[in-house]
């Protein structure tokens, strides 16, 4: 074993629909040629993986992170609208750009 650590990434493993069925083989092989390895926990947390960095995501990456905090209309409040609908004139004009108007 050498000397230098090697980083662990958790993450969940998720492909494409077509891929509804993969077995163990054909998921090494995946990452394999994409320049991974796929290592089983408990190969990263028995006593002989000394050398593993173990790195996870950020947890705060999710999409209804971005609604939390204060309300979307206070000062100085970058928080994520709910909004019905994407069009041109739901949440997105005056009081959110500089050209119409103003912008807090």
């Amino acid at each position: 074993m050498t000397n230098i650590p090697s980083v662990t990434v958790l993450f969940t493993i998720k492909f494409f629909v077509c891929m509804t069925t993969c077995d163990a083989i054909n998921m090494r092989h995946l990452s394999e040629r994409s320049l991974g390895a796929i290592v089983v926990s408990k190969e990263v947390f028995s006593s002989s993986s000394y050398y593993y960095i173990i790195k996870e995501g950020r947890r705060k990456a999710r999409e209804a992170v971005k609604h939390f905090g204060p309300a979307p209309g206070a000062p100085r409040s970058h928080t994520k609208p709910y909004v019905r609908s994407k069009g041109r004139k739901f949440e997105r004009a005056r009081g959110r750009r500089r050209s119409c108007g103003y912008k807090k």
